[in-house]
């Protein structure tokens, strides 16, 4: 009796076939999985990007907001106290010794203190932080050289902002000084000495002096100025100045930050045309503004509006490199730049702020208006 033996298992032939399919349904589904998780990658870069810019354009806004409150521009401080007489300047009309309320260096040459980023802006703020405040008790006269003011309440700081909103047009004079944190009366620091004669009720509120910029190494940073010392300033142009001892980096992926200012009457632009709506570095308008910053120090105490742009890209990539993109122009920044990769994405913001003192000098003041105190 022959007895058939049975055959079990695939054949060569189907092995293949199966190998085949199981190899494509990996390669596609590692192809999926590869897909997704970039362009998660994407938007999770893209989320972070425009939420970090919208934190640093809220702060700078903030500072903005409040530089210099109640000042016409101009900050009264002691010509014989230091670091002010590295940073002041003197008023065009009286020669008063006085720090503007926002200044800036324009198209930076790059490096040095900071290690700016060339052809970026710098700007510097004169921020009261009006959370920590004062108010005068008594009449304090500065022909005396008082060293003390009687407020209300100690404050904890070592840098001090002084608001007179006394006067009856409503436009006060101010004065930045160091003080001795918790005194009460308030102390004033070694050197330091009233401008003017302080009246009843004068605001008194701690204080910094913020300069922003980019740094080559793609970090946004600030550094303070809030009194404490020592006072190792460094010069960066015009009136701007960093202390290397205070720095923070606020935020990653910075590749540039400009700045545009705009000027009231006094600064001497002729209002007639474009030129009355000159925007400083805007290439869209009359240059009368930037020729007006570049002419006097004492121009700076005119500044009304800021504009600023901050370009910044992802902090990690995310893309195919592909063919490289210019960075683009932004205000009078120069052209000749260095391409950058698509590897990256990136997120322009633009926003501004009317200074709190454009209430006392606007844009639209007759040029023959004497100037308020200070």
């Amino acid at each position: 009796m022959s007895r058939r033996r049975s055959r079990c298992g695939f054949t060569l032939v189907e092995m293949l076939m199966a190998v085949a399919v199981g190899g494509f349904a990996i390669s596609v589904a590692a192809a999926m999985a590869r897909f997704t998780v970039e362009k998660s990658g994407q938007g999770t870069e893209q989320t972070n990007m425009v939420g970090a810019s919208r934190v640093l354009g809220h702060q700078l806004r903030n500072d903005l907001r409040i530089a210099a409150l109640g000042s016409t521009g101009a900050i009264g401080v002691f010509a014989g106290a230091d670091p002010w007489m590295q940073m002041r300047v003197l008023t065009p009309r009286a020669r008063l010794t006085a720090l503007p309320a926002v200044s800036g260096a324009d198209n930076h040459p790059g490096g040095g203190v900071g290690d700016i980023v060339a052809g970026s802006d710098v700007v510097q703020i004169v921020v009261p932080e009006s959370s920590e405040n004062t108010t005068t008790r008594t009449t304090n006269y500065a022909k005396e050289g008082t060293a003390t003011l009687t407020g209300e309440q100690a404050l904890p700081c070592d840098l001090a902002y002084l608001f007179d909103s006394t006067s009856s047009s409503g436009a006060g004079r101010t004065q930045l000084f160091r003080i001795r944190r918790d005194t009460h009366p308030i102390e004033l620091g070694d050197g330091e000495q009233l401008a003017f004669e302080v009246p009843t009720g004068a605001l008194i509120t701690c204080a910094r002096i913020s300069t922003y910029w980019v740094s080559n190494d793609g970090y946004l940073w600030r550094s303070d100025i809030d009194g404490r010392g020592p006072f190792d300033l460094e010069w960066v142009g015009g009136s701007v100045y960093i202390q290397p001892s205070n720095m923070q980096r606020l935020a990653p992926g910075g590749l540039d930050l400009q700045v545009a200012y705009r000027l009231s009457s006094e600064a001497g632009i002729a209002r007639e045309g474009a030129e009355a709506d000159a925007w400083a570095f805007d290439a869209d308008a009359s240059q009368a503004a930037e020729s007006a910053l570049s002419r006097s120090p004492g121009s700076w105490f005119e500044v009304r509006q800021i504009r600023f742009s901050f370009l910044l890209r992802s902090a990690r990539k995310v893309d195919d490199p592909g063919s490289a993109v210019m960075l683009p122009s932004i205000e009078n920044r120069a052209t000749e730049l260095e391409p950058l990769s698509r590897a990256f994405k990136f997120h322009q913001i633009t926003s501004g702020e009317v200074l709190m003192n454009a209430r006392f000098f606007d844009q639209n003041t007759p040029a023959a208006t004497p100037a308020e105190p200070w």
